[in-house]
């Protein structure tokens, strides 16, 4: 079985935000290499094909490489957004081969991980101000 790694992207059973039951969705690996191999679950961000219909785009979307015939790293065969803002817990082992997708260029995915630390900074600051902190 091919391994895991931050940046690859794998096809998983992801539960919406609004707690639908869940759709195979791609999700690119944002945990680092080291807590892949030390933890059973590892943390993603779901693609979406049709979030990338959305015009204008919101602030927490990253557009992926895409190619009709998927002859790029990501392998993604439409347009897609990684959605920044819908961060998943995933298994890190038992994908089937055909689960197992490219790769999220490191620029990119740089990006990915700096707008997932940006949502949650705010969100912390968010929630300290209505405790009154």
């Amino acid at each position: 079985m091919t391994p895991l790694r931050q940046g690859r992207i794998v096809w998983t059973p992801v539960r919406d935000r609004f707690g639908n039951p869940p759709k195979h969705h791609p999700v690119v690996i944002i945990s680092r290499d080291d807590e892949i191999a030390e933890h059973d679950t590892v943390f993603g961000v779901v693609i979406s094909h049709s979030a990338a219909m959305q015009d204008p785009r919101p602030n927490d979307y990253v557009e992926l490489p895409h190619h009709p015939r998927r002859l790029c790293k990501t392998k993604l065969n439409k347009p897609a957004m990684a959605v920044c803002s819908w961060v998943v817990e995933i298994a890190n082992s038992g994908y089937a081969e055909s689960d197992i997708g490219g790769f999220v260029e490191p620029r990119i995915l740089l990006e990915i991980i700096r707008k997932v630390r940006e949502i949650a900074q705010n969100s912390e600051n968010e929630t300290s101000e209505d405790s009154g902190h």
